[in-house]
């Protein structure tokens, strides 16, 4: 995970399916496995944050996303400190992706 990639279009489905758990009460962890920015053009896929047909399935989660990458918000901080994932308690140090051995 990269901050650059925040908000993509894979992460709407993979913190909704968090939020639906969490609301049902299952303890929720989140290691980010969080790695620097790259400079590479990869998370760009938040067009679906224009299509309000999709905002239906989890309509809270949808406009915080929106706001944040619209915003210029991309950070895994930012979304924990909005609590959207209820209880969850996350692990987002910043880790090396490093190849050496």
């Amino acid at each position: 995970m990269k901050n650059q990639y925040f908000g993509d279009v894979g992460d709407y489905g993979k913190y909704a399916m968090l939020r639906y758990l969490a609301d049902d009460g299952i303890n929720i962890a989140v290691n980010w496995y969080l790695t620097e920015d790259d400079g590479s053009n990869d998370g760009k896929f938040t067009s679906y944050l224009d299509k309000e047909d999709l905002r239906r399935y989890d309509t809270a989660l949808f406009d915080v996303l929106k706001s944040m990458v619209y915003e210029g918000n991309r950070s895994v901080a930012a979304f924990e400190a909005v609590d959207v994932i209820k209880n969850a308690k996350y692990y987002s140090d910043i880790l090396s992706d490093d190849k050496k051995n």
